[in-house]
């Protein structure tokens, strides 16, 4: 959406590329100093050396499509231990800790002189909580125009991923009538390790007749 104002939003760009995206958190138990190495779809990922007892791993680089991982621990006399994390992911998912977000004012620019250029405001909040879960949300207003989203994302380790949300929007047309509607979307990502694969399924069910996005027109489904 083109438009004159001010913008600002949070980037990953100030963070180490290890805490990009979402990556799911290791445990583990070494009984002595161990090598600990993880692979993902068959390349190795990562590589450390933990001290007796209970470790986390965090820091894992983040796929966009995630891909289970295997981790093989390495005692210092030889033997080896070896799990499978599961990771699957959906685009709203983040890192435990860490807050996305991005706000917007100005004022819209059509590019057409016939058309209005009406001030606005728009935000976006995303938090990643313990346990994998991501709650988030959004607004827009704007004269004659309000729309709110709410949602959720978790990830279900060996079930895969989901993330739900819903937007209520509300509108005053220029003939001064009023219209409401929700839309619900809907996606839901798995990775499979012993094929190597992903499959993402996403759902735009419209729950009322006529929703309006800003800026647009009525679509009528």
């Amino acid at each position: 959406m083109n438009f004159r104002g001010l913008k600002i939003n949070s980037t990953e760009a100030m963070l180490p590329d290890s805490q990009h995206g979402f990556a799911p958190v290791i445990h583990g138990i070494a009984r002595g100093t161990a090598q600990v190495s993880v692979k993902q779809n068959g390349y190795d990922v990562y590589q450390t050396t933990v001290p007796p007892g209970p470790f986390t791993i965090d820091d894992i680089n983040s796929a966009a499509n995630g891909g289970d991982l295997q981790v093989t621990i390495k005692e210092a006399d030889g033997s080896i231990q070896t799990l499978y994390v599961p990771y699957s992911s959906v685009p709203v998912l983040q890192r435990a800790g860490y807050t996305r977000y991005a706000l917007a004012m100005g004022e819209y620019r059509s590019g057409n002189n016939l058309q209005s250029s009406p001030k606005f405001i728009q935000g976006s909040l995303m938090h990643g909580l313990e346990g994998n879960w991501t709650p988030y949300g959004g607004m827009q207003i704007a004269e004659n125009y309000q729309a709110f989203n709410l949602g959720i994302g978790k990830d279900l380790g060996l079930f895969g991923a989901f993330s739900f949300d819903i937007t209520q929007a509300n509108t005053t047309l220029a003939d001064d009538t009023r219209h409401s509607g929700q839309s619900v979307k809907s996606v839901y990502s798995k990775s499979f390790y012993q094929t190597g694969t992903n499959i993402q399924v996403a759902g735009y069910p419209i729950l009322r007749k006529v929703f309006i996005t800003y800026p647009t027109v009525p679509t009528v489904e």
